[in-house]
Formats: C-alpha cells, structure tokens, sequence
C-alpha cells in the first residue's frame, strides 16, 4: 500500500512542470498582468491562498446587498472584489452593470446619473479590459453600455448620458467642448449638396 502511494505521489509531481507550462501558456494563472496598479499587486500577493476565501465572503455579502436593494454599499465591496480578483471577469461585468444600472436609477436629479453611468464604462474600459484582454464578455459589456444605455431612450436620463458623452468626444477630437459648438455642429445641413453649398 505505502509503495503504492509513493508511486502515485512520484507520478504526480512529475506532472506539475507540464500542467504549470500549459497554464502560463494559456494564460490561466491568476495573477495580475504586468503594469497593473500596486493595489491590485498588493491585494492579490498579500493575502495568499486566503484571498479565494474572502472573495467568497464579499461576494455573498454583494449578493445580499444587491438583494436588499443597497447599491452604494455594495460599489465598495465590489471595488474590493475587482482589487482582490482582478482575473476574474465576472467580478468587472458586475460591478460596472452595478454602477451603470442600479446605482445611476437611483439617482434623482438626471444630471447627476452620468458619473455614475461614466464610472461603469470607465471601470471596464480602462481596469477590467486591461486585466482581461482575451475576456469577450467584457467586450461586449463595455459595447451593451454604448449602446443600451447611452444610445438608446429606455432611461429618462438618456438624452443628457448622450449630451455628455458628445462633449467629452467633441474635446478628444480636439474640439473645445462647448454646448454652442455641438448645437451650431447639430445645426449643420443633413444632405452633402446642402451642406457644400453652405459657406
């Protein structure tokens, strides 16, 4: 029996040089890619094998918050979680449909939703898509807020998300920004002729 356990054991761990190969090469490890922030270095080196476990803890807590209907608790625990796992996709798509969702609803002044809607496409685009590159949920996701959020008019708030999100476009573009030039902009003739017999 002893032999047979030694056997078994020596099999084993000659496994563990092919197995550790094939999860670098496929990007399976767990650990944060190069360049990321020294919270997420310090939360996913510090706790160790003990990390797994508290990430379980704070996302049956999210669960129940979200459950309870209490969104602004649960953006600081989701943060943690993003910290804590940041491999981990789901932990992304939740806490930024969080944000851009039920967080933003919640709101009652409509001017004051867009930080939060901006906050949920920021955590993706610039912190999760990072960390996960080959995710296409994240993708997605990221393109959904776009599109469902911003470009359409399920939410009252939609024609300011579009307002806003023209402007931050409108200064990228090397514009100034201003409400007056997207109006003189939204002004301009439709139809090519028109628009190249305007002076």
């Amino acid at each position: 029996m002893f032999c047979l356990m030694a056997a078994l054991l020596a099999v084993s761990g000659s496994l563990i040089g092919p197995l550790h190969r094939a999860q670098v090469r496929y990007d399976l490890t767990n650990e944060p890619l190069e360049g990321a922030s020294p919270a997420i270095v310090l939360a996913t080196t510090a706790l160790g094998a003990f990390r797994g476990i508290l990430v379980d803890v704070i996302w049956i807590r999210m669960e129940d918050l979200k459950n309870d209907g209490k969104f602004f608790e649960l953006v600081q625990l989701a943060d943690l979680a993003c910290k804590l796992e940041p491999r981990f996709p789901k932990v992304w798509d939740f806490n930024s449909w969080n944000l851009a969702y039920n967080v933003s609803v919640h709101i009652p002044r409509l001017e004051e939703r867009w930080p939060w809607v901006k906050k949920g496409i920021e955590l993706l685009r610039d912190q999760g898509i990072p960390n996960n590159p080959t995710v296409p949920q994240l993708y997605f996701l990221l393109g959904w807020l776009y599109v469902h959020k911003v470009g359409e008019d399920l939410d009252e708030a939609h024609a300011w998300y579009k307002q806003e999100l023209a402007l931050e476009m409108h200064e990228v573009l090397g514009g100034g920004g201003s409400v007056e030039d997207l109006r003189e902009f939204a002004g301009a003739p439709a139809i090519k002729q028109d628009l190249l017999e305007d002076e």
